[in-house]
């Protein structure tokens, strides 16, 4: 077999494997990340305490200090933080839900459109904020 053959043989292998796999395996990444997202929201205070904010509350502080979009601000101080309880199990619930359609490979449309939903939440709580992860 000389050179070109076999690099036309290792391409259509890599072709149909990518075919065959690539999209689940960036379905199950994608899932993963979601679930990873869940996993440090504590209920039953998401973070609120009496010697502070952490966790899910101090996501929707940096929202409040350091807005990214107008009005955002005012939404964060006067709609979300003083139901914190409620945003924080609509948080999980939400990602929770996301993960777990990805996983499934069911209603991928509908993940898809609430994974942006809770991405544009995302972005407004923490694009501006110091020592956040450059791509959040």
């Amino acid at each position: 077999m000389n050179p070109t053959q076999m690099t036309a043989r290792v391409t259509a292998t890599v072709d149909g494997l990518t075919s065959r796999w690539g999209a689940g395996a960036i379905r199950w990444i994608a899932a993963i990340l979601w679930l990873g997202n869940v996993s440090w929201k504590r209920p039953p205070d998401f973070g609120r305490t009496a010697g502070g904010c952490r966790a899910l509350c101090r996501y929707v502080e940096h929202g409040i200090d350091h807005p990214v979009l107008p009005g955002s601000a005012w939404l964060f101080e006067h709609v979300i933080s003083p139901h914190l309880w409620a945003f924080g199990w609509f948080t999980i619930l939400g990602e929770g839900l996301v993960a777990v359609l990805l996983a499934a490979g069911r209603f991928r449309r509908t993940a898809a459109v609430a994974g942006i939903a809770l991405s544009i939440g995302i972005l407004a709580a923490v694009a501006n904020a110091p020592g956040e992860w450059y791509w959040s």
